[in-house]
């Protein structure tokens, strides 16, 4: 896996510097399954609207929080794992849901959009952080370049997801943008400063 992480880079700051291969390994393994368990809680964080098929749900705070902080490969290997789990059958999904039928119905395409999502923040982020950390700039410059990068990210889940809601349904694009995408903005907008926040702090730590 890529050397580049943030929480990583926190976490190997405390460790010795003479970390062997297997450590590493072991930490990444960790990272992986503590990502799983940490998307599964917030899936289950789950409130219905009214009229749609989609819940809101608080699991796209852990896809922005991730997606910054545990590099490209990490990140994606980290919501893949999830995703199989529970495809697998492990109640991974909101309401405690598993199966098929979640990425086959109306919300695939939301669950799909936060692969991808995580996978674009996730490069994003590393490219810009990396080069605010090589120049030393920490503040203003890491809090709105991550700020763009998680903008970004929700373009892409939302996007799949209300076009993937749309055929599905096979509704107009206004009515899957009325249950689809506007009952989500106040709660994306907040997940998007917490996630803002920690990321500035975290990259703080790794000067």
């Amino acid at each position: 896996m890529e050397s580049y992480s943030l929480v990583s880079n926190v976490i190997s700051k405390s460790l010795s510097k003479t970390q062997s291969k297997t450590q590493s390994l072991a930490l990444n393994l960790i990272l992986v399954f503590t990502g799983v368990a940490f998307l599964a809680a917030l899936s289950q964080i789950s409130v219905p609207f009214p009229g749609s098929p989609v819940p809101i749900t608080g699991q796209t705070l852990g896809v922005l929080l991730i997606g910054s902080t545990y590099g490209f490969t990490l990140s994606n290997l980290t919501y893949l794992t999830y995703l199989i789990s529970a495809f697998l059958g492990l109640p991974f999904f909101a309401g405690g849901g598993s199966g098929w039928k979640h990425i086959a119905g109306p919300t695939g395409g939301y669950l799909v959009g936060m692969w991808l999502a995580s996978a674009v923040i996730s490069y994003l982020t590393t490219y810009f952080v990396k080069q605010k950390l090589k120049q030393k700039k920490f503040i203003n410059s890491i809090w709105f370049n991550t700020l763009f990068v998680l903008l970004v990210g929700e373009v892409v889940i939302f996007t799949l997801g209300v076009t993937w809601l749309k055929i599905y349904t096979g509704k107009n694009m206004g009515w899957a943008l009325q249950f689809g995408f506007y009952p989500f903005l106040i709660g994306e907008f907040l997940k998007i400063a917490i996630a803002t926040q920690s990321i500035s702090f975290i990259s703080k730590k790794v000067r």
